[in-house]
């Protein structure tokens, strides 16, 4: 049952809705819908239409989950909170806000709280704060409300009790910056923003081409593409220079290469460099606009907007077709669940995922994440690494001043609590080892390419066919099908170039800015979790596996859907309302206000702001009781006591160093805890598992 007027929310019926379940949205009689509304994320649910809270605790006493964003107080004098809600003993009472379930101050909008709040407005913007796309936060934070919600189903079926969960858009929009928070968390400074002009890796940059149009290269190292570049450069005299002779010389002179990319980039159109770039095979995407990406066949590909123009979610299961709706949301009918039966638990095991083995194949962020999570479950988790080890794991942008060579906190985050093997998949008698250890695991997750896949007899057909109780978990960078499928690539090309995101915020400040480092992939990471809890769900009930597959692409394009699908359909861009704005104030600083949907008396406007000082205007407006702020640096966020509240912080021993800073997962378990947290593997530190 949905009890909720938020996007966030709303957003998370739908996502569980598109799995299968039955949501019913409760609404006041006289409540209607536009189309746009339904496409979005009313698609598939029914609607209660009542105003008799006799009606909602009737249906309640038969539901499994109760998602609401109403505040606490709204929720007791209803008495649906959630101490009230533990006399249904079965009933999951599943919260999302901006900034908490007791948080008794203002409300916040999702997009202030998922940006604003987490430090991410702060660290992406130079100038002029960037604004994200139409309910953007609310359909990424949405995944941690439907993660956890399935995670709390497995438990009660193991206990026979249900509990609450909770989440916030400030600790999405944090975990979405983790790599980031745990090196403010250790070096206890602001992280520099990142400058076109002075990458860390030249290669890894945009490039504005001779048509106007942005492109993105996706180069992870320098030093194997280098010499594949030279080939196609009009001039390749100057990559000879001895000031670039190596990687290390490249990453010091930096900002002269750029330089002459600028001038390379500039003499040939997009599509020109589309071919040069894919004769050399150099990882690269366009950063599309909103009209390019409806134009792309790999969009298609992905089926985020179905061919009846709704919003899909962006988890494929092989061999089941996505749900298909319509525009009618029909009404509920109470008595139809006045039969249902809960199941009797089968085990006496508190965690969720207690027993379960999962190998993990995948490298850098997303994938790898997921198996994190997964050991917070109770899962063992058994990352298999290349020779040399994932390169996550001394990957520049995250060390810490003082910790020792090779120390990358942000890695010990994302695969805490797992155990290591070194494995070269080329040899075969290794290969054939880790093939007999798949056999006895429940869960396999991989980011490797479609062909690698094949290759090693590691694709999800082949181990499927194997062991049909099995769950394969694939992550992309474009999808499994279209032209771009055997294309690899990371969040920063495909999650945030290819989709259309970084173009709507280039189209704001002329010059495209960089997102931070793993933020879409750990959104991605919440994604992949929902998909994979609700394929566990279906392999308890029925003894059969799946092969669930999604793509940074496909993720990234699902966020900003509402702004995609407003495109195809040919409807004006959503407004923003005043009240929800950013404003430059006679200081020069900006502030952001942020009021949700409810309306408000605003009688200013940027000339009336810029006329007084940031001070004022905050004054002011507290005074008024509409939420305003001031854009925070990264460690004003961690002193935010609203941090401490939602106890989105954590923390893991790691020797010879300590205890070091990490980001929990963004949601929490009210009536138990999740395992603590233990350091990542050392390299091949189990590989006793493979005798």
């Amino acid at each position: 049952m949905e009890l909720a007027e938020g996007q966030a929310a709303t957003a998370a019926g739908a996502i569980l809705s598109d799995l299968g379940a039955s949501v019913v949205k409760v609404v006041h009689p006289a409540t209607t819908f536009s189309d746009l509304e339904i496409r979005l994320d009313q698609r598939g649910k029914q609607l209660l239409r009542t105003e008799d809270m006799q009606s909602v605790t009737k249906a309640l006493s038969h539901t499994d989950v109760l998602i609401t964003d109403f505040t606490k107080k709204q929720l007791e004098r209803l008495g649906i909170d959630r101490q009230s809600s533990k006399r249904w003993s079965q009933l999951i009472h599943a919260h999302i806000s901006a900034l908490g379930y007791d948080h008794e101050g203002l409300q916040i909008s999702d997009d202030a709280a998922f940006y604003v709040k987490s430090g991410t407005t702060g660290l992406m913007s130079s100038g002029k704060p960037l604004r994200f796309g139409n309910g953007q936060a609310s359909r990424s934070g949405a995944f941690a409300l439907t993660s956890a919600v399935i995670a709390e189903l497995l438990r009660r079926e193991r206990t026979g009790f249900a509990g609450a969960v909770e989440t916030t858009l400030l600790a999405s929009g944090m975990y979405s910056i983790s790599n980031d928070v745990t090196v403010v968390q250790g070096s206890e400074k602001q992280p520099p923003q990142y400058d076109r002009r002075k990458p860390l890796n030249a290669l890894g940059n945009s490039y504005r081409c001779a048509d106007g149009q942005w492109l993105l290269l996706g180069v992870a190292s320098a030093a194997d593409a280098w010499d594949k570049f030279r080939t196609i450069v009009d001039d390749p005299t100057w990559m000879s220079n001895p000031l670039f002779a190596t990687e290390k010389l490249r990453r010091i002179n930096t900002t002269e290469i750029v330089k002459l990319l600028d001038v390379e980039f500039s003499q040939h159109t997009r599509p020109e460099w589309s071919k040069r770039l894919g004769h050399i095979g150099i990882n690269w995407n366009p950063i599309a606009m909103l009209q390019d990406v409806l134009l792309d066949p790999q969009f298609d590909a992905c089926e985020i907007i179905s061919p009846r123009h709704f919003l899909a979610t962006p988890i494929v299961v092989r061999n089941v077709p996505k749900k298909e709706f319509d525009l009618t949301l029909p009404p509920f009918d109470i008595e139809s669940w006045d039969q249902k039966q809960f199941p009797v638990p089968q085990k006496n095991q508190t965690l969720p995922l207690s027993g379960v083995r999962v190998l993990d194949t995948s490298h850098y962020v997303a994938a790898p994440a997921l198996g994190s999570l997964l050991v917070d479950l109770g899962a063992e988790v058994i990352k298999v690494e290349p020779p040399g080890g994932d390169p996550r794991r001394g990957a520049l942008p995250h060390l810490v001043e003082g910790d020792p060579p090779g120390l990358n906190r942000s890695y010990h985050m994302d695969n805490r609590g797992k155990s290591s093997l070194e494995v070269d998949l080329s040899d075969p008698p290794s290969l054939e080892k880790l093939h007999t250890l798949i056999k006895s695991c429940d869960i396999f997750i991989t980011n490797m390419l479609p062909y690698r896949q094949v290759k090693y007899g590691l694709d999800g057909d082949k181990l499927t066919a194997n062991n049909p109780k099995l769950i394969y978990v694939s992550l992309t960078a474009h999808g499994s099908k279209g032209p771009a499928a055997k294309n690899g690539g990371f969040d920063l090309t495909a999650f945030f170039a290819r989709s259309g995101i970084l173009g709507n915020l280039t189209a704001q400040v002329g010059v495209p800015p960089r997102s931070r480092s793993g933020q879409g992939d750990h959104i991605a990471t919440l994604v992949l979790l929902t998909g994979l809890l609700a394929a566990v769900h279906k392999q308890r009930n029925t003894e059969l596996g799946s092969i669930i597959e999604t793509s940074l692409l496909g993720i990234g394009t699902y966020t900003i859907g509402e702004d995609l699908l407003r495109q195809k359909m040919g409807l004006p861009s959503g407004s923003i309302k005043p009240s929800d704005d950013y404003y430059q104030c006679a200081d020069g600083n900006w502030i952001r206000l942020g009021t949700t949907g409810h309306d408000i008396p605003f009688n200013e406007n940027a000339e009336t702001i810029a006329k007084k000082s940031s001070s004022y205007w905050l004054e002011y407006y507290r005074e008024r009781n509409i939420p305003a702020m001031e854009i925070p640096t990264m460690t004003e966020v961690l002193a935010d006591p609203l941090v401490e509240q939602n106890a989105i912080l954590g923390s893991i021993h790691v020797p010879p160093v300590g205890q070091i800073g990490t980001v929990r997962a963004p949601y929490h378990f009210l009536d138990w805890n999740v395992l603590p947290f233990t350091r990542g593997p050392n390299l091949g530190e189990h590989n006793n598992l493979l005798s």
